[in-house]
Protein backbone atom coordinates (compact mmCIF):
# COMPACT_ATOMS: atom_id res chain seq x y z
CA UNK A 1 0.00 0.00 0.00
CA UNK A 2 2.93 2.32 1.16
CA UNK A 3 4.64 1.49 -2.41
CA UNK A 4 1.66 1.76 -4.46
CA UNK A 5 1.10 5.46 -2.33
CA UNK A 6 4.63 6.39 -3.49
CA UNK A 7 4.51 5.69 -7.25
CA UNK A 8 0.53 7.64 -7.23
CA UNK A 9 2.22 10.59 -5.78
CA UNK A 10 4.87 11.85 -8.95
CA UNK A 11 1.83 10.97 -11.41
CA UNK A 12 -0.80 13.20 -9.08
CA UNK A 13 1.70 16.05 -9.42
CA UNK A 14 2.70 15.98 -12.88
CA UNK A 15 -1.35 15.58 -13.60
CA UNK A 16 -1.76 18.83 -11.47
CA UNK A 17 1.24 20.78 -12.64
CA UNK A 18 0.66 20.06 -16.32
CA UNK A 19 -2.85 21.88 -15.80
CA UNK A 20 -1.21 24.67 -13.78
CA UNK A 21 1.04 25.35 -16.57
CA UNK A 22 -1.26 25.69 -19.26
CA UNK A 23 -3.06 28.27 -17.12
CA UNK A 24 0.39 30.17 -16.55
CA UNK A 25 0.56 30.08 -20.12
CA UNK A 26 -2.09 32.26 -20.13
CA UNK A 27 -1.02 35.95 -21.74
CA UNK A 28 -0.62 38.20 -19.09
CA UNK A 29 -1.09 41.97 -19.04
CA UNK A 30 1.76 42.75 -20.26
CA UNK A 31 3.90 42.19 -23.31
CA UNK A 32 6.41 39.10 -22.68
CA UNK A 33 8.78 41.05 -24.53
CA UNK A 34 12.89 41.24 -22.96
CA UNK A 35 14.04 43.35 -21.15
CA UNK A 36 15.71 45.65 -23.77
CA UNK A 37 12.74 45.79 -26.27
CA UNK A 38 11.74 49.49 -26.61
CA UNK A 39 8.10 48.94 -26.28
CA UNK A 40 5.99 47.29 -23.03
CA UNK A 41 2.24 47.60 -23.72
CA UNK A 42 0.18 47.82 -20.60
CA UNK A 43 -2.83 46.63 -21.58
CA UNK A 44 -5.64 47.99 -20.00
CA UNK A 45 -8.65 45.28 -20.60
CA UNK A 46 -8.01 41.77 -22.28
CA UNK A 47 -11.22 42.44 -23.80
CA UNK A 48 -9.80 45.53 -25.73
CA UNK A 49 -9.14 44.88 -30.13
CA UNK A 50 -5.10 45.34 -30.86
CA UNK A 51 -6.10 47.44 -34.23
CA UNK A 52 -6.83 51.12 -33.09
CA UNK A 53 -9.90 52.52 -33.24
CA UNK A 54 -10.61 55.32 -35.93
CA UNK A 55 -10.72 58.65 -33.77
CA UNK A 56 -14.11 60.14 -34.31
CA UNK A 57 -14.10 63.86 -35.57
CA UNK A 58 -15.44 66.02 -32.23
CA UNK A 59 -14.08 69.43 -34.11
CA UNK A 60 -17.94 69.79 -35.63
CA UNK A 61 -19.76 68.02 -32.83
CA UNK A 62 -20.66 69.00 -29.36
CA UNK A 63 -18.55 65.99 -27.09
CA UNK A 64 -21.48 64.94 -25.18
CA UNK A 65 -23.21 64.35 -28.97
CA UNK A 66 -20.22 62.55 -29.62
CA UNK A 67 -20.21 59.91 -26.78
CA UNK A 68 -24.21 59.88 -26.70
CA UNK A 69 -23.80 58.35 -30.21
CA UNK A 70 -21.56 55.96 -29.36
CA UNK A 71 -24.13 52.98 -29.19
CA UNK A 72 -21.70 50.37 -27.24
CA UNK A 73 -21.27 51.67 -23.22
CA UNK A 74 -17.95 50.48 -23.03
CA UNK A 75 -15.80 53.14 -25.71
CA UNK A 76 -12.35 52.74 -26.23
CA UNK A 77 -10.72 57.03 -25.97
CA UNK A 78 -7.54 57.91 -27.20
CA UNK A 79 -5.61 60.53 -24.78
CA UNK A 80 -5.71 63.12 -27.62
CA UNK A 81 -9.74 62.33 -27.52
CA UNK A 82 -9.99 62.62 -23.98
CA UNK A 83 -8.43 66.02 -24.34
CA UNK A 84 -10.32 67.26 -26.53
CA UNK A 85 -13.57 66.25 -24.70
CA UNK A 86 -12.00 67.98 -21.01
CA UNK A 87 -11.48 71.37 -23.43
CA UNK A 88 -15.27 71.40 -24.52
CA UNK A 89 -17.02 70.46 -21.27
CA UNK A 90 -14.57 70.58 -18.30
CA UNK A 91 -16.49 73.22 -16.03
CA UNK A 92 -12.79 74.28 -14.60
CA UNK A 93 -11.68 75.46 -18.00
CA UNK A 94 -14.96 77.22 -18.63
CA UNK A 95 -14.83 78.76 -15.37
CA UNK A 96 -11.17 79.85 -15.97
CA UNK A 97 -12.27 81.32 -19.38
CA UNK A 98 -14.28 83.88 -18.06
CA UNK A 99 -11.54 85.52 -16.51
CA UNK A 100 -9.86 86.69 -19.62
CA UNK A 101 -13.13 87.67 -21.03
CA UNK A 102 -14.10 89.85 -18.10
CA UNK A 103 -10.59 91.38 -18.68
CA UNK A 104 -11.37 92.30 -22.68
CA UNK A 105 -14.25 94.08 -21.28
CA UNK A 106 -12.70 96.10 -18.83
CA UNK A 107 -10.58 97.66 -21.62
CA UNK A 108 -13.52 98.71 -23.17
CA UNK A 109 -14.56 100.14 -20.03
CA UNK A 110 -11.34 101.98 -19.84
CA UNK A 111 -11.31 102.96 -23.23
CA UNK A 112 -14.87 104.74 -23.01
CA UNK A 113 -12.93 107.22 -20.47
CA UNK A 114 -12.10 109.25 -24.58
CA UNK A 115 -15.50 109.16 -25.56
CA UNK A 116 -16.95 112.02 -25.81
CA UNK A 117 -19.89 113.19 -23.61
CA UNK A 118 -22.81 114.95 -24.77
CA UNK A 119 -25.44 117.23 -22.65
CA UNK A 120 -28.15 118.74 -23.15
CA UNK A 121 -30.30 121.27 -21.06
CA UNK A 122 -34.40 122.99 -21.18
CA UNK A 123 -34.69 124.78 -17.64
CA UNK A 124 -37.77 127.41 -17.10
CA UNK A 125 -37.51 130.06 -14.81
CA UNK A 126 -39.76 132.61 -13.64
CA UNK A 127 -39.22 135.86 -11.62
CA UNK A 128 -41.04 138.58 -9.68
CA UNK A 129 -39.73 142.02 -8.18
CA UNK A 130 -40.63 144.82 -7.13
CA UNK A 131 -40.35 148.37 -9.44
CA UNK A 132 -37.49 150.15 -8.21
CA UNK A 133 -37.59 152.97 -11.20
CA UNK A 134 -39.89 155.45 -11.84
CA UNK A 135 -39.48 155.04 -15.59
CA UNK A 136 -41.23 151.68 -15.53
CA UNK A 137 -45.20 151.72 -15.02
CA UNK A 138 -45.73 148.40 -14.26
CA UNK A 139 -46.16 147.67 -10.56
CA UNK A 140 -43.87 145.07 -10.21
CA UNK A 141 -41.22 143.33 -13.03
CA UNK A 142 -41.90 139.94 -13.93
CA UNK A 143 -40.03 137.37 -16.06
CA UNK A 144 -40.08 134.19 -17.51
CA UNK A 145 -36.80 132.75 -19.10
CA UNK A 146 -36.29 129.89 -20.86
CA UNK A 147 -33.24 128.34 -21.62
CA UNK A 148 -32.59 125.03 -23.81
CA UNK A 149 -29.15 123.54 -25.47
CA UNK A 150 -26.80 120.82 -25.31
CA UNK A 151 -22.84 120.58 -26.10
CA UNK A 152 -20.07 118.01 -25.79
CA UNK A 153 -17.16 117.53 -23.74
CA UNK A 154 -14.21 115.20 -23.42
CA UNK A 155 -10.73 114.26 -22.92
CA UNK A 156 -7.79 113.20 -25.20
CA UNK A 157 -5.09 110.33 -24.70
CA UNK A 158 -2.62 112.65 -24.14
CA UNK A 159 -4.59 114.93 -21.44
CA UNK A 160 -6.24 117.46 -23.43
CA UNK A 161 -9.52 118.60 -22.52
CA UNK A 162 -11.97 120.06 -24.47
CA UNK A 163 -15.60 120.77 -23.80
CA UNK A 164 -17.94 123.09 -26.40
CA UNK A 165 -21.68 124.04 -25.53
CA UNK A 166 -24.28 126.38 -27.56
CA UNK A 167 -27.87 127.73 -26.43
CA UNK A 168 -30.41 129.59 -26.74
CA UNK A 169 -32.16 131.98 -23.77
CA UNK A 170 -35.57 133.31 -24.27
CA UNK A 171 -36.58 136.03 -22.05
CA UNK A 172 -39.90 137.44 -21.66
CA UNK A 173 -40.70 140.77 -19.39
CA UNK A 174 -42.90 143.20 -18.62
CA UNK A 175 -40.63 146.39 -18.09
CA UNK A 176 -41.20 149.16 -19.79
CA UNK A 177 -37.80 150.36 -20.18
CA UNK A 178 -37.00 147.27 -21.69
CA UNK A 179 -36.56 147.51 -26.08
CA UNK A 180 -37.67 143.87 -26.20
CA UNK A 181 -40.53 142.30 -24.34
CA UNK A 182 -39.61 138.75 -25.78
CA UNK A 183 -35.47 138.39 -26.53
CA UNK A 184 -33.74 135.51 -27.51
CA UNK A 185 -29.64 135.37 -27.06
CA UNK A 186 -27.81 132.29 -28.55
CA UNK A 187 -24.18 131.26 -27.72
CA UNK A 188 -21.86 129.01 -28.65
CA UNK A 189 -18.83 128.81 -26.21
CA UNK A 190 -15.34 126.22 -26.82
CA UNK A 191 -13.00 125.41 -24.25
CA UNK A 192 -10.20 124.20 -24.29
CA UNK A 193 -6.94 122.82 -20.85
CA UNK A 194 -4.06 121.55 -22.35
CA UNK A 195 -1.66 120.51 -19.04
CA UNK A 196 2.14 121.23 -20.11
CA UNK A 197 3.52 119.06 -17.38
CA UNK A 198 1.55 117.29 -14.89
CA UNK A 199 -0.95 114.95 -16.76
CA UNK A 200 0.46 115.43 -20.00
CA UNK A 201 0.47 112.15 -21.60
CA UNK A 202 0.67 110.09 -18.68
CA UNK A 203 -2.53 110.97 -16.89
CA UNK A 204 -5.08 108.64 -15.06
CA UNK A 205 -7.46 107.80 -17.93
CA UNK A 206 -4.91 106.61 -20.18
CA UNK A 207 -3.30 104.66 -17.32
CA UNK A 208 -5.93 102.78 -16.51
CA UNK A 209 -6.56 102.12 -20.23
CA UNK A 210 -3.09 100.78 -20.19
CA UNK A 211 -2.92 99.17 -16.84
CA UNK A 212 -6.12 97.24 -18.09
CA UNK A 213 -4.13 95.93 -21.03
CA UNK A 214 -1.68 95.02 -18.96
CA UNK A 215 -4.32 92.90 -16.66
CA UNK A 216 -5.73 91.56 -19.59
CA UNK A 217 -2.38 90.02 -21.07
CA UNK A 218 -1.29 88.58 -17.06
CA UNK A 219 -5.26 87.07 -16.95
CA UNK A 220 -4.07 85.47 -20.43
CA UNK A 221 -1.11 84.47 -19.04
CA UNK A 222 -2.87 82.24 -15.97
CA UNK A 223 -5.29 81.00 -18.44
CA UNK A 224 -2.47 79.32 -19.90
CA UNK A 225 -1.60 78.27 -16.53
CA UNK A 226 -4.86 76.80 -15.76
CA UNK A 227 -5.07 75.03 -18.96
CA UNK A 228 -1.59 73.84 -18.71
CA UNK A 229 -2.73 72.56 -15.24
CA UNK A 230 -5.92 71.15 -16.01
CA UNK A 231 -4.54 69.14 -19.43
CA UNK A 232 -1.98 67.63 -17.37
CA UNK A 233 -4.58 66.56 -15.07
CA UNK A 234 -6.72 64.79 -17.85
CA UNK A 235 -3.42 62.51 -18.61
CA UNK A 236 -2.82 61.77 -15.22
CA UNK A 237 -6.24 60.62 -14.95
CA UNK A 238 -6.31 58.55 -18.10
CA UNK A 239 -3.03 56.93 -17.66
CA UNK A 240 -4.28 56.13 -13.83
CA UNK A 241 -7.38 55.01 -14.98
CA UNK A 242 -4.74 52.43 -17.68
CA UNK A 243 -2.86 51.41 -14.60
CA UNK A 244 -6.46 50.32 -12.67
CA UNK A 245 -7.67 48.56 -15.20
CA UNK A 246 -4.18 46.64 -15.36
CA UNK A 247 -4.44 45.84 -12.20
CA UNK A 248 -7.68 44.51 -12.11
CA UNK A 249 -6.52 41.89 -15.01
CA UNK A 250 -3.29 41.43 -12.84
CA UNK A 251 -5.72 40.96 -9.70
CA UNK A 252 -7.98 38.44 -12.02
CA UNK A 253 -5.27 36.54 -13.02
CA UNK A 254 -4.15 35.65 -9.80
CA UNK A 255 -7.32 34.78 -8.48
CA UNK A 256 -8.29 32.50 -11.01
CA UNK A 257 -4.45 31.05 -10.58
CA UNK A 258 -5.58 30.89 -7.16
CA UNK A 259 -8.93 29.17 -7.53
CA UNK A 260 -7.37 26.46 -9.82
CA UNK A 261 -4.53 25.68 -6.82
CA UNK A 262 -7.58 25.36 -4.09
CA UNK A 263 -9.12 22.72 -6.11
CA UNK A 264 -5.76 20.70 -7.13
CA UNK A 265 -5.37 20.95 -3.25
CA UNK A 266 -8.84 19.51 -2.56
CA UNK A 267 -7.92 16.77 -4.61
CA UNK A 268 -4.44 16.06 -3.07
CA UNK A 269 -6.18 16.16 0.24
CA UNK A 270 -8.60 13.32 -0.86
CA UNK A 271 -6.10 11.07 -1.79
CA UNK A 272 -4.10 11.71 1.13
CA UNK A 273 -1.28 13.31 -1.02
CA UNK A 274 -1.41 16.29 1.70
CA UNK A 275 -2.87 17.42 4.78
CA UNK A 276 -5.76 19.30 6.22
CA UNK A 277 -3.74 22.96 6.60
CA UNK A 278 -2.66 22.52 3.04
CA UNK A 279 -6.41 23.20 1.63
CA UNK A 280 -7.00 25.92 4.34
CA UNK A 281 -3.72 27.44 3.50
CA UNK A 282 -5.36 27.76 -0.27
CA UNK A 283 -8.27 28.97 0.79
CA UNK A 284 -6.79 31.51 2.48
CA UNK A 285 -5.14 32.31 -0.71
CA UNK A 286 -8.11 33.07 -2.20
CA UNK A 287 -9.53 34.87 0.08
CA UNK A 288 -6.49 37.10 -0.11
CA UNK A 289 -6.85 37.73 -3.66
CA UNK A 290 -10.65 38.20 -3.58
CA UNK A 291 -9.79 41.49 -1.05
CA UNK A 292 -6.94 42.09 -3.73
CA UNK A 293 -9.12 42.14 -6.61
CA UNK A 294 -12.44 43.97 -4.89
CA UNK A 295 -9.68 46.71 -4.12
CA UNK A 296 -8.57 47.06 -7.44
CA UNK A 297 -11.82 47.34 -9.11
CA UNK A 298 -12.65 49.88 -6.40
CA UNK A 299 -9.73 52.09 -7.21
CA UNK A 300 -10.74 51.28 -10.97
CA UNK A 301 -14.18 53.20 -10.52
CA UNK A 302 -12.58 55.70 -8.85
CA UNK A 303 -10.20 56.80 -11.06
CA UNK A 304 -13.24 56.08 -14.10
CA UNK A 305 -15.41 58.65 -12.20
CA UNK A 306 -12.28 60.88 -11.74
CA UNK A 307 -12.19 60.90 -15.69
CA UNK A 308 -15.34 60.85 -16.60
CA UNK A 309 -15.56 64.13 -14.73
CA UNK A 310 -12.83 65.77 -15.95
CA UNK A 311 -14.30 65.29 -19.66
CA UNK A 312 -17.75 65.62 -19.39
CA UNK A 313 -18.82 67.06 -16.31
CA UNK A 314 -21.72 64.16 -16.15
CA UNK A 315 -24.91 64.04 -14.81
CA UNK A 316 -25.67 61.19 -11.96
CA UNK A 317 -27.02 58.72 -14.95
CA UNK A 318 -23.75 59.30 -17.08
CA UNK A 319 -21.83 58.18 -14.23
CA UNK A 320 -23.92 54.99 -14.33
CA UNK A 321 -24.06 54.19 -17.97
CA UNK A 322 -20.65 55.03 -19.86
CA UNK A 323 -17.63 53.23 -19.73
CA UNK A 324 -14.44 54.67 -21.26
CA UNK A 325 -11.31 52.14 -21.92
CA UNK A 326 -8.15 54.18 -22.03
CA UNK A 327 -5.66 53.56 -25.10
CA UNK A 328 -2.69 51.24 -23.01
CA UNK A 329 0.49 52.96 -23.06
CA UNK A 330 3.82 52.24 -24.70
CA UNK A 331 7.33 52.44 -23.03
CA UNK A 332 9.44 53.90 -25.21
CA UNK A 333 12.94 56.09 -24.64
CA UNK A 334 12.02 59.91 -24.65
CA UNK A 335 15.61 61.74 -24.86
CA UNK A 336 15.90 64.72 -22.69
CA UNK A 337 18.64 67.64 -22.53
CA UNK A 338 18.41 69.26 -19.11
CA UNK A 339 19.85 72.51 -20.70
CA UNK A 340 17.58 72.46 -23.66
CA UNK A 341 14.86 71.72 -21.58
CA UNK A 342 15.55 74.59 -19.03
CA UNK A 343 15.70 76.84 -22.43
CA UNK A 344 12.30 75.98 -23.17
CA UNK A 345 10.91 76.58 -20.02
CA UNK A 346 12.12 80.19 -19.57
CA UNK A 347 11.29 80.92 -23.06
CA UNK A 348 7.78 79.44 -22.93
CA UNK A 349 6.20 79.29 -19.10
CA UNK A 350 3.52 81.45 -18.55
CA UNK A 351 4.27 82.42 -15.49
CA UNK A 352 7.23 84.13 -16.46
CA UNK A 353 5.62 86.11 -18.82
CA UNK A 354 2.58 87.21 -16.06
CA UNK A 355 5.86 88.37 -13.94
CA UNK A 356 7.46 90.08 -17.20
CA UNK A 357 3.97 91.86 -17.08
CA UNK A 358 3.90 92.81 -13.67
CA UNK A 359 7.35 94.60 -14.20
CA UNK A 360 5.81 96.62 -17.32
CA UNK A 361 2.92 97.42 -15.40
CA UNK A 362 4.84 98.31 -11.84
CA UNK A 363 7.25 100.86 -14.33
CA UNK A 364 4.17 102.11 -15.88
CA UNK A 365 3.11 102.93 -12.01
CA UNK A 366 6.48 104.61 -11.71
CA UNK A 367 5.71 106.55 -14.65
CA UNK A 368 2.58 107.96 -13.36
CA UNK A 369 3.58 108.46 -9.78
CA UNK A 370 6.36 110.58 -11.19
CA UNK A 371 3.95 112.78 -13.52
CA UNK A 372 2.12 113.50 -10.90
CA UNK A 373 4.96 114.95 -8.74
CA UNK A 374 5.38 117.39 -11.20
CA UNK A 375 3.98 121.10 -10.91
CA UNK A 376 0.75 121.54 -12.81
CA UNK A 377 1.07 124.00 -15.54
CA UNK A 378 -2.44 124.02 -18.21
CA UNK A 379 -2.72 126.26 -21.24
CA UNK A 380 -6.28 127.34 -21.16
CA UNK A 381 -8.40 129.07 -23.80
CA UNK A 382 -11.87 129.71 -24.64
CA UNK A 383 -13.59 131.29 -27.54
CA UNK A 384 -17.12 132.20 -27.78
CA UNK A 385 -19.68 134.02 -30.07
CA UNK A 386 -23.62 135.13 -29.21
CA UNK A 387 -26.45 136.76 -31.54
CA UNK A 388 -29.95 138.06 -30.44
CA UNK A 389 -33.31 138.58 -32.06
CA UNK A 390 -36.43 139.17 -29.85
CA UNK A 391 -39.51 140.83 -30.56
CA UNK A 392 -39.62 145.27 -29.75
CA UNK A 393 -42.13 146.57 -27.41
CA UNK A 394 -43.41 149.59 -29.01
CA UNK A 395 -44.58 151.34 -25.98
CA UNK A 396 -40.89 150.79 -24.76
CA UNK A 397 -39.84 152.15 -27.80
CA UNK A 398 -42.13 155.39 -27.87
CA UNK A 399 -41.03 155.81 -24.55
CA UNK A 400 -37.15 156.17 -25.53
CA UNK A 401 -38.25 157.86 -28.58
CA UNK A 402 -40.02 160.79 -26.92
CA UNK A 403 -37.03 160.75 -24.33
CA UNK A 404 -35.27 162.16 -27.18
CA UNK A 405 -37.16 165.61 -26.79
CA UNK A 406 -37.65 168.98 -24.28
CA UNK A 407 -40.80 168.93 -22.44
CA UNK A 408 -42.90 171.93 -21.05
CA UNK A 409 -44.16 172.86 -17.94
CA UNK A 410 -46.80 169.83 -18.06
CA UNK A 411 -44.42 167.65 -19.13
CA UNK A 412 -45.45 166.84 -22.55
CA UNK A 413 -42.64 166.71 -25.11
CA UNK A 414 -42.58 169.70 -27.53
CA UNK A 415 -40.68 170.00 -30.79
CA UNK A 416 -38.32 172.68 -31.49
CA UNK A 417 -41.17 175.34 -31.88
CA UNK A 418 -42.36 174.48 -28.22
CA UNK A 419 -45.25 173.15 -29.61
CA UNK A 420 -46.54 169.60 -28.04
CA UNK A 421 -46.09 167.03 -30.47
CA UNK A 422 -49.11 165.50 -32.46
CA UNK A 423 -49.59 161.92 -32.71
CA UNK A 424 -48.01 162.32 -36.51
CA UNK A 425 -44.87 163.28 -35.08
CA UNK A 426 -45.07 160.70 -31.98
CA UNK A 427 -45.29 157.85 -34.22
CA UNK A 428 -42.72 159.56 -37.15
CA UNK A 429 -39.99 159.52 -34.34
CA UNK A 430 -41.35 155.83 -32.60
CA UNK A 431 -40.89 154.48 -36.49
CA UNK A 432 -37.52 156.27 -37.23
CA UNK A 433 -36.09 154.90 -33.75
CA UNK A 434 -37.73 151.07 -34.37
CA UNK A 435 -36.05 151.15 -37.89
CA UNK A 436 -32.70 151.64 -36.42
CA UNK A 437 -32.92 149.15 -34.19
CA UNK A 438 -31.02 145.97 -35.84
CA UNK A 439 -33.15 143.34 -33.87
CA UNK A 440 -34.65 140.07 -35.92
CA UNK A 441 -37.74 138.94 -35.03
CA UNK A 442 -37.53 135.09 -34.52
CA UNK A 443 -35.35 133.04 -32.10
CA UNK A 444 -33.54 131.15 -34.79
CA UNK A 445 -32.41 134.67 -36.43
CA UNK A 446 -30.15 135.27 -33.11
CA UNK A 447 -27.93 132.19 -34.52
CA UNK A 448 -26.77 134.41 -37.98
CA UNK A 449 -24.80 136.27 -35.42
CA UNK A 450 -22.52 133.51 -34.71
CA UNK A 451 -20.59 133.31 -38.82
CA UNK A 452 -21.42 137.06 -39.04
CA UNK A 453 -18.12 138.97 -39.68
CA UNK A 454 -17.67 141.95 -36.89
CA UNK A 455 -20.04 140.06 -34.69
CA UNK A 456 -19.81 139.62 -31.13
CA UNK A 457 -16.99 137.58 -30.21
CA UNK A 458 -15.25 136.88 -26.79
CA UNK A 459 -12.11 135.11 -25.98
CA UNK A 460 -9.36 134.22 -23.36
CA UNK A 461 -6.05 132.45 -23.36
CA UNK A 462 -3.54 131.98 -20.57
CA UNK A 463 -1.87 130.02 -17.94
CA UNK A 464 -2.67 128.16 -15.44
CA UNK A 465 0.06 127.27 -12.66
CA UNK A 466 -0.20 125.37 -9.26
CA UNK A 467 2.88 124.56 -7.73
CA UNK A 468 2.38 122.67 -4.06
CA UNK A 469 4.80 123.37 -1.33
CA UNK A 470 7.39 120.66 0.01
CA UNK A 471 5.50 117.97 -2.37
CA UNK A 472 5.84 114.99 0.50
CA UNK A 473 2.89 113.31 -0.51
CA UNK A 474 4.27 113.17 -4.32
CA UNK A 475 7.29 112.47 -3.48
CA UNK A 476 6.80 109.38 -0.78
CA UNK A 477 3.81 107.97 -4.11
CA UNK A 478 7.25 107.79 -6.42
CA UNK A 479 9.44 106.03 -3.96
CA UNK A 480 6.82 103.40 -3.24
CA UNK A 481 6.46 102.77 -6.78
CA UNK A 482 10.29 102.19 -7.32
CA UNK A 483 10.43 99.90 -4.43
CA UNK A 484 6.97 97.99 -5.68
CA UNK A 485 9.09 97.83 -9.15
CA UNK A 486 12.12 96.77 -7.79
CA UNK A 487 9.91 93.70 -6.37
CA UNK A 488 8.54 92.92 -9.53
CA UNK A 489 11.52 92.66 -11.16
CA UNK A 490 13.24 90.42 -7.73
CA UNK A 491 9.73 88.08 -9.16
CA UNK A 492 10.84 87.86 -12.39
CA UNK A 493 14.16 86.43 -11.35
CA UNK A 494 12.56 84.43 -8.50
CA UNK A 495 10.06 82.27 -10.64
CA UNK A 496 12.93 81.89 -13.28
CA UNK A 497 14.74 80.39 -9.98
CA UNK A 498 11.59 78.22 -9.65
CA UNK A 499 10.82 77.35 -12.91
CA UNK A 500 14.80 76.04 -13.26
CA UNK A 501 13.95 74.03 -9.85
CA UNK A 502 11.26 72.53 -11.36
CA UNK A 503 12.86 71.64 -14.89
CA UNK A 504 15.95 69.90 -13.01
CA UNK A 505 13.16 68.13 -11.10
CA UNK A 506 10.83 67.03 -13.61
CA UNK A 507 14.10 65.79 -15.94
CA UNK A 508 15.63 63.76 -13.06
CA UNK A 509 11.74 62.43 -12.80
CA UNK A 510 11.74 61.15 -16.34
CA UNK A 511 15.19 59.58 -16.29
CA UNK A 512 14.14 57.63 -13.03
CA UNK A 513 11.46 56.50 -14.27
CA UNK A 514 12.31 55.61 -17.08
CA UNK A 515 15.12 53.28 -15.16
CA UNK A 516 11.91 52.32 -12.76
CA UNK A 517 10.43 50.81 -15.95
CA UNK A 518 13.61 48.77 -17.21
CA UNK A 519 14.17 47.59 -13.34
CA UNK A 520 10.87 46.68 -12.59
CA UNK A 521 10.26 44.96 -16.36
CA UNK A 522 13.42 42.67 -15.11
CA UNK A 523 12.35 41.65 -12.35
CA UNK A 524 8.96 40.59 -13.43
CA UNK A 525 10.63 38.64 -15.95
CA UNK A 526 12.79 37.26 -12.69
CA UNK A 527 9.85 36.55 -10.78
CA UNK A 528 7.96 34.63 -13.73
CA UNK A 529 11.11 32.60 -14.78
CA UNK A 530 11.03 31.81 -10.61
CA UNK A 531 7.28 30.62 -11.19
CA UNK A 532 7.58 28.13 -13.95
CA UNK A 533 10.67 26.80 -12.01
CA UNK A 534 8.41 26.19 -9.05
CA UNK A 535 6.46 24.81 -11.23
CA UNK A 536 8.81 22.34 -12.42
CA UNK A 537 9.80 21.62 -8.89
CA UNK A 538 5.76 20.48 -8.74
CA UNK A 539 5.57 18.56 -11.64
CA UNK A 540 8.50 16.70 -10.12
CA UNK A 541 6.95 16.41 -6.84
CA UNK A 542 9.56 19.08 -4.74
CA UNK A 543 6.92 21.48 -4.42
CA UNK A 544 3.32 21.83 -3.06
CA UNK A 545 0.26 24.26 -4.68
CA UNK A 546 0.69 26.39 -1.64
CA UNK A 547 4.75 27.12 -2.42
CA UNK A 548 3.37 28.05 -5.99
CA UNK A 549 0.77 30.27 -4.81
CA UNK A 550 3.68 32.06 -3.08
CA UNK A 551 5.62 32.39 -6.12
CA UNK A 552 2.59 33.74 -7.54
CA UNK A 553 2.22 36.08 -5.66
CA UNK A 554 5.78 37.50 -6.21
CA UNK A 555 4.48 38.01 -9.73
CA UNK A 556 1.37 39.69 -9.30
CA UNK A 557 3.26 42.08 -7.28
CA UNK A 558 6.10 42.55 -10.07
CA UNK A 559 3.20 42.77 -12.60
CA UNK A 560 1.62 45.77 -10.28
CA UNK A 561 5.19 47.52 -10.21
CA UNK A 562 5.38 47.64 -14.16
CA UNK A 563 1.69 49.12 -14.10
CA UNK A 564 2.51 51.40 -11.27
CA UNK A 565 6.11 52.05 -13.63
CA UNK A 566 4.50 52.74 -16.68
CA UNK A 567 1.81 55.03 -15.05
CA UNK A 568 4.65 57.23 -13.74
CA UNK A 569 6.65 56.85 -16.53
CA UNK A 570 4.05 58.42 -18.78
CA UNK A 571 3.10 61.12 -16.15
CA UNK A 572 6.67 62.12 -15.70
CA UNK A 573 6.37 62.81 -19.41
CA UNK A 574 3.42 65.20 -19.02
CA UNK A 575 5.08 66.86 -16.17
CA UNK A 576 8.46 68.23 -18.08
CA UNK A 577 6.04 68.72 -20.74
CA UNK A 578 4.32 71.37 -18.53
CA UNK A 579 7.46 72.92 -16.82
CA UNK A 580 8.65 73.66 -20.14
CA UNK A 581 5.54 75.44 -21.03
CA UNK A 582 4.82 72.74 -24.42
CA UNK A 583 2.30 70.65 -23.09
CA UNK A 584 -0.12 72.78 -24.71
CA UNK A 585 1.91 72.70 -28.08
CA UNK A 586 2.60 68.85 -28.10
CA UNK A 587 -1.26 68.67 -28.00
CA UNK A 588 -1.82 71.09 -31.02
CA UNK A 589 -4.07 73.30 -28.38
CA UNK A 590 -4.02 77.25 -29.71
CA UNK A 591 -4.52 79.64 -26.79
CA UNK A 592 -6.67 81.86 -28.85
CA UNK A 593 -9.10 79.19 -30.01
CA UNK A 594 -9.58 77.94 -26.49
CA UNK A 595 -10.24 81.88 -25.28
CA UNK A 596 -12.65 81.58 -28.37
CA UNK A 597 -14.42 78.64 -27.53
Amino acid sequence: MHGTRTVALPCLFALLSSSYLALADEESPFSATATRTPELDLVADASTPEAEVEQDDIAQDDARTVLAEVPDIESQITLDEAIQLALRNNLDIEIARTVPAVAETAIKQAEGAFDPVGNARYIFSHGEEPTANSLNSADNIASDNWDYGGGISGILPFGLQYSTTTGVDRQETNQTIALLDRRFVARWNADVMLPLMRDFRVNQANMTLRRTRLSRDMSVDDFRTQLTQIVATVEDLYWDLAARRAAVNVATKSLKTAKDLLEQTIVQEEVGVVSRVAVVQARAGVAEREVNLIRAENAKENAHDLLLDALLAPSAAVFEDRELIPRPPQFADYPVDLAVSIQRALQNRPEIEKQKTAVEMAEMEVDLADNQAKPRVDLVASYGTAGQAGRIDQNSVQNAALRSFDRNNLGQPVDEMGNPLSQAQIDAATSALVSSIPIKKNGRDSFDDFFRAGGERSFSAGVQVEVPFFNRTGKGAASQRRIEARRARANVRKQEQLVVREVRQAVRSVESAAKSVRATERRRAAAMESLRAEQERLRLGDSTPFQVLEFDSDLAEAEGQVIEALRGYENAITALERVQGTLLEKRRIEIDDELDR
